[in-house]
């Protein structure tokens, strides 16, 4: 029960509603400056790195993503490679 109000949690810490049926499934956009991809929500993680989206959207600065990650209060793009890419704007539609 405890992990399940930390996800919740974490969930709105991460400028999400705290019901995963508001998030999984809804499109999305995300961005910086000049990069921006709009995509579906597929899935949704939680762990020590915070939490992850898994997106259909499969490219990011010409990258095949992995997911979107929230980890120190912003949402960041991590690649095939397991890079990450520049922190961006997270927004549901």
């Amino acid at each position: 029960m405890l992990e399940e109000i930390m996800f919740y949690d974490a969930l709105e810490a991460a400028g999400l509603p705290r019901d995963p049926t508001q998030v999984v499934g809804r499109p999305f956009l995300f961005g910086e400056t000049v990069h921006v991809i709009a995509g579906t929500v597929t899935s949704i993680g939680w762990g020590a790195e915070g939490i992850v989206l898994y997106v259909s959207s499969p490219r990011f600065q010409g990258l095949t993503i992995r997911r979107l990650r929230h980890t120190d209060n912003s949402w960041c793009v991590e690649t095939e490679d397991k890079s990450i890419r520049p922190k961006g704007t997270f927004k549901l539609m």
